[in-house]
């Protein structure tokens, strides 16, 4: 047994591959995702104004929460169809509703609430902007601004009593339960279909096809077209599976919502192929899809946001398909968005899917001009480690 210790010990120090598995992949990993988190939490988190009483007092509280690092005023409006045009586009996360007659009560002692709305859709920010409202009402209500209300007019003592009156009530849209289930299901189901597609298209490539025919373009397109053409209703099925089972939001305009997986499915499979083709294996492909799939969904912005995530960072999510389709899955499915609130994510998708088949083309093209033969028919997978001759 000391001896096949040893032998072991001996191997794993002469094998730079289980080397690298066992002390640069954690090593990676730790990196990663700490520079990922580094911003520790969220802040800056965007916010619209509903003042409906536009006093002097109303403004103070406003800037009261934009001095907040929690909370970065966006913007103000008029109406509640205007907050709402705010939460589906994604310009606004949280809202400050201040009611009418607001300086008024305050100053008759008969005590105003200040409504708060926030974005259940992700509840790591509407969790932020319950604790932080309750940090900026208390930290008013605690005589920070008596200064501000004693040159209004009001004096030290009226002061100290009537802060006390200003309170917040908090409403929670799209998610008000805080529903886990509801918050995290649609990105891991996403999440397994961007898996099984890269790791498909990864096997496609890796198959004896007749592919000597035909230029590249042609040879992408018809390897690319089926797994597209099977993993966009495979998905929305999942979906519409957690609907029914889960009550799981699946709201929106169909149409749109097809529209949005088809271009995530076509991208995601272009992926796997342009992985595969520069794989110089087919367990080397796999290895690359498996490992892309959980850190794309952790950079997505789906649980921690977008906007504190390092730029750097930002622009690698950004250039993936499952980025800007579970935002947009999250605008439709929960909020009711339609086609002019998910333009801009549907539009980088497409653009990533255009960009992708030259780029695959060019790759297969390249690889035929250094390897000639590409076995004729339909048979079994290459053995691992051999790399599909093209011509």
């Amino acid at each position: 047994m000391w001896q096949v210790f040893l032998n072991e010990i001996a191997c794993i120090f002469r094998d730079r591959r289980t080397l690298a598995l066992l002390f640069g992949l954690p090593l990676v990993v730790t990196l990663f995702f700490g520079y990922l988190y580094i911003n520790h939490k969220v802040t800056e988190i965007p916010t619209v104004v509903l003042d409906r009483d536009n006093s002097p007092l109303s403004r103070e509280t406003v800037t009261a929460f934009d001095q907040s690092e929690k909370f970065a005023v966006t913007g103000h409006v008029f109406t509640r169809a205007e907050v709402d045009e705010y939460f589906r586009r994604g310009r606004a996360a949280a809202a400050i509703v201040i009611p009418p007659d607001f300086a008024r009560d305050i100053k008759t002692g008969q005590g105003t609430e200040v409504l708060i709305v926030s974005d259940g859709s992700n509840m790591i920010i509407s969790n932020t902007i319950a604790t932080g409202a309750a940090e900026v009402i208390g930290t008013i209500s605690a005589g920070i601004e008596l200064k501000s209300l004693e040159g209004l007019g009001i004096s030290g003592d009226r002061a100290e009593d009537i802060v006390s009156a200003v309170s917040f009530r908090s409403r929670v849209w799209y998610n008000p339960t805080y529903n886990y289930l509801k918050f995290l299901l649609p990105g891991l189901i996403v999440m397994g279909m961007q898996q099984a597609l890269l790791i498909a298209a990864a096997i496609a490539l890796y198959r004896r096809r007749r592919m000597a025919e035909g230029n590249a373009g042609t040879v992408i397109a018809a390897k690319i077209l089926p797994y597209f053409l099977i993993g966009t209703p495979v998905l929305l099925s999942c979906l519409t599976v957690a609907h029914l089972l889960f009550q799981v939001p699946l709201g929106g305009d169909r149409p749109l919502l097809l529209l949005l997986t088809a271009a995530f499915c076509l991208g995601t499979v272009e992926l796997g192929v342009l992985a595969a083709l520069l794989s110089s294996s087919l367990d080397k492909a796999i290895q690359v899809a498996m490992v892309v799939a959980a850190p794309a969904f952790l950079i997505s912005g789906f649980t921690w946001p977008m906007l504190v995530i390092p730029p750097p960072v930002r622009a690698l999510a950004y250039m993936l398909p499952l980025t800007h389709y579970l935002d947009a899955l999250r605008a439709v499915a929960m909020k009711g968005a339609g086609f002019g609130d998910v333009t801009t994510q549907l539009l980088y998708m497409v653009t990533i899917a255009c960009a992708l088949v030259p780029v695959c083309a060019a790759v297969l093209y390249f690889k035929r001009r250094r390897r000639q033969g590409f076995e004729d028919g339909c048979g079994q997978l290459l053995p691992a480690g051999e790399m599909p001759e093209h011509r």
